[in-house]
């Protein structure tokens, strides 16, 4: 299943790893896995405005940098929420304080091997204290106006907001010059679509330049806006308001407000229009004012996450009991192993072995190992920059099976105050299962599946090494920041008592507000109280221990990669011979490494890629444009052939004959396009079409350059080295760049038809006729289900 991380970076863009996110969360101030800042148990995370600053919302949210919303972390379904038209109070000293009590549930399904159900584990996402609605801006909408139709939209460029309506008109700048159109997406009459800002830009129209309205725009069809935002003329001739939205309100939250019930849980029916997918806006982060320290009240913007379940068939889910080996596969290296240095580049390759051992055990998907096979067909995996070790030297792990991966399961036994939560036996006896397990115990039935990584554990947690877990050390063990500890420990799932069910009448409870100091008894109550949730909603009313997972450690172990492989793309190209496994191979890799960072994520726009590619390079994958034209093609497709009919007659380069040279039709088509130079200049054949979409032109070779360094970095030049495009590696990158450059994810959303399919090739290849081809492909290969596996 496709698993995102809550948050994005400050740019509004996905974080690559783990790590990243990780070091983000594990700096907050409060709210940390499994033990709260107050010293309570705390069953998920926290995430704040400190780190996060544009994922809070404020009354100038659009003209302060670009929100940026929470998300959800996996697909499912919206089964409960709580709305909060205003913030809720709670009174301290006589002032009433505000909090969020909003928060979505999603549940979810992990079906590694969809035909057994014994591998599957349902699991709720629960995301609390996000913003009141009072906390979302109106925006006016928009719609073109009768009779007004084909009108460019143009290219968002984050930080270019052009010239605010408020200022004084300036001289000209070409700063200020509006930005490019977006290739293939133009507004019709009707078309409507939500402003979340002004700005004015200059246009040049007739040889006469003004400085004309603009709005940020988001495109609204059927309800729903586009993610992608562009600048749209607000020419009062052309387009008219149409109401105003909350164009920032994520869409479930706008489904909840048009029912109009707020403060209250609600329970969805569970239909098509609650399901949500990994990435989706969640919302923004809700304010609450707590009392302070050193001042009467400190007001802050925060989000609580959990990932929970109710699942009988948790912890045997840890174990991989349907022995799944379809997802990714893991690599974990063992301390004090002898690392080998790697001959040469010697094919097959060859190792030596050194003298120095592995100082440190870690758990790293085997793709990152860079894995080869030696002569005698084992394989080896690069543990450091220069390091490798063979097979048997390392443990390799299927994804499924989580508990070799160090998640363990540990299982409150009683209903005990709150307060002694880390005091009670069941703790240090689950740990001491855990000691008991990690030294081989084998009348532990767990004890084959647990590798040396608890050993490591017990280590770090038994501080004064006397052999025992106390309740001290596990207390100060989930209030350190220590990396390899924090590791540890949010691989722990923890069945507890949760905090949202109850409130402050319940029995564990009365320790926690016999201490409270009692200016703070009447705030806690009523916050608590706001909060609590889960009576009323079926799967938990119950108030029985749940089991807790950490939300970004677990998700993330679960996320099933999207992973294009070479068996689908034999579905399209089908002839061995002509195209190798090695081409498809490396094609697929590329693929399945760039879905996110190219925007070729959903089924839409894979399937509309796909159709594009093989029209391109064809059923033999030619990565080259080799000009074996007939004349009469050449007359179709070349302006200066039209222009000069008799030199195509003469310079027809016609099949098995002989004829003129190619490069000389190439530099007569394509001279002076796009910055190539003249005939002379030799640029027309230079900047020839190559890779899977037949990249030409040398501008297109420049701006790819950039593009390249940007996206994979290096400093690779196509410019001065366009034969790299014959490449499979870069013949991928190419297409994935003129896909993203052209804007053709956003016409690739608008569904399979003919007429989208048209549109993206008159982008791609405005000079092919073969438009019906390209669509025929694209409807064989979805009859065919090429890659409906995938998502």
């Amino acid at each position: 299943m496709k698993i995102c991380f809550p948050i994005r970076d400050l740019n509004g863009k996905e974080f690559t790893s783990v790590d990243e996110v990780m070091s983000l969360i594990n700096s907050e101030a409060h709210g940390t896995w499994l033990l709260g800042a107050n010293g309570l148990w705390h069953g998920g995370i926290h995430i704040s405005d400190i780190t996060q600053p544009f994922s809070a919302l404020n009354k100038d949210a659009h003209n302060n940098g670009d929100p940026i919303p929470l998300q959800f972390m996996a697909d499912g379904t919206v089964v409960a929420y709580r709305v909060n038209d205003v913030y809720q109070t709670a009174p301290y000293c006589g002032k009433p304080l505000r909090f969020s009590s909003s928060f979505v549930l999603v549940k979810s399904v992990c079906q590694p091997d969809p035909a057994k159900n014994e591998s599957w584990l349902e699991f709720y996402s629960l995301y609390m204290h996000l913003a009141a609605v009072e906390d979302y801006p109106k925006s006016p909408c928009y719609k073109v106006s009768a009779g007004h139709n084909g009108i460019s939209v143009r290219k968002y460029i984050k930080g270019n907001y052009g010239v605010p309506e408020a200022e004084s008109t300036p001289q000209y700048s070409a700063a200020y010059n509006a930005p490019a159109t977006v290739g293939g997406i133009k507004v019709n009459e009707g078309d409507q679509f939500v402003v979340s800002r002004t700005g004015r830009f200059y246009v040049t129209r007739s040889r006469e330049t003004k400085l004309l309205p603009f709005g940020l725009s988001r495109l609204l069809k059927d309800g729903k806006l586009s993610k992608e935002q562009y600048w749209i003329t607000l020419d009062a001739g052309l387009m008219e308001r149409n109401g105003e939205m909350y164009d920032l309100m994520p869409g479930w939250m706008n489904q909840a407000v048009a029912k109009g019930v707020f403060n209250s849980v609600i329970n969805t029916d569970g239909s098509d229009v609650w399901k949500v997918s990994a990435g989706s806006p969640v919302g923004f982060m809700g304010l609450n004012e707590v009392p302070g320290v050193g001042q009467l009240v400190e007001q802050e913007r925060f989000v609580h996450l959990e990932v929970i379940s109710t699942d009988s068939k948790m912890p045997a889910f840890l174990s991989n009991p349907a022995s799944v080996n379809n997802g990714g596969k893991l690599v974990r290296t063992i301390t004090g192993k002898k690392i080998h240095l790697r001959n040469a580049e010697t094919n097959p390759p060859t190792f030596t072995a050194s003298e120095v051992a592995l100082a440190s055990g870690a758990l790293v998907s085997r793709e990152s190992t860079s894995p080869v096979k030696d002569a005698s067909g084992k394989w080896w995996f690069k543990v450091s920059d220069n390091g490798w070790m063979p097979q048997a030297d390392v443990e390799e792990i299927e994804q499924y099976d989580l508990l070799k991966q160090g998640f363990y399961p540990l299982a409150e036994d009683s209903d005990g105050d709150i307060m002694h939560t880390f005091m009670e036996g069941w703790v240090s006896e689950a740990f001491g299962q855990v000691a008991e397990v990690s030294e081989g115990n084998n009348s532990n039935p767990l004890s084959a599946r647990v590798p040396e990584y608890y050993r490591t554990m017990m280590g770090k947690l038994d501080e004064n090494k006397d052999g025992k877990i106390s309740a001290d050390e596990i207390r100060r063990a989930l209030s350190r920041r220590d990396p390899q500890v924090r590791d540890i420990i949010d691989r722990l799932v923890v069945k507890h008592h949760s905090e949202w069910i109850g409130g402050p009448s319940e029995e564990r409870w009365k320790g926690f507000y016999k201490i409270l100091d009692k200016l703070s008894i009447p705030y806690c109550t009523k916050w608590q109280s706001g909060h609590e949730w889960m009576s009323k909603v079926d799967a938990f009313k119950e108030n029985l221990p749940i089991w807790h997972f950490h939300p970004v450690s677990f998700l993330k172990s679960i996320e099933r990669p999207l992973k294009v492989t070479r068996e689908m793309l034999r579905e399209i190209w089908t002839d061995n011979v002509k195209v190798p496994d090695s081409i498809l191979d490396s094609f697929s890799e590329e693929l399945t490494l760039s879905f996110e960072l190219s925007k070729i994520n959903t089924k839409n726009r894979l399937y509309h890629f796909m159709a594009q590619v093989f029209q391109e390079v064809g059923p033999s994958f030619n990565l080259i444009e080799n000009f074996n034209y007939r004349p009469n093609v050449l007359k179709a497709k070349f302006a200066y052939y039209k222009l000069h009919p008799s030199e195509a007659d003469n310079d027809g380069f016609i099949p098995n004959q002989q004829s003129a040279k190619p490069q000389n039709i190439a530099n007569k088509a394509y001279a002076e396009r796009t910055s190539n130079g003249n005939f002379e200049s030799g640029d027309g054949w230079r900047y020839r079409g190559r890779g899977m979409k037949q990249l030409t032109f040398r501008g297109n070779y420049r701006s790819f350059t950039q593009y390249h360094a940007e996206k994979w970095g290096g400093d690779l030049d196509f410019e001065t080295n366009p034969d790299l495009l014959l490449e499979a590696k870069y013949a991928t990158r190419s297409a994935l760049f003129f896909w993203d450059h052209n804007g053709l994810p956003q016409i690739a959303d608008r569904g399979i038809s003919k007429e989208v399919s048209y549109s993206i090739t008159a982008i791609v290849n405005k000079y092919d006729d073969h438009y019906d081809d390209r669509f025929s492909n694209l409807n064989t290969f979805i009859r065919k289900g090429v890659f409906d596996a995938l998502f």
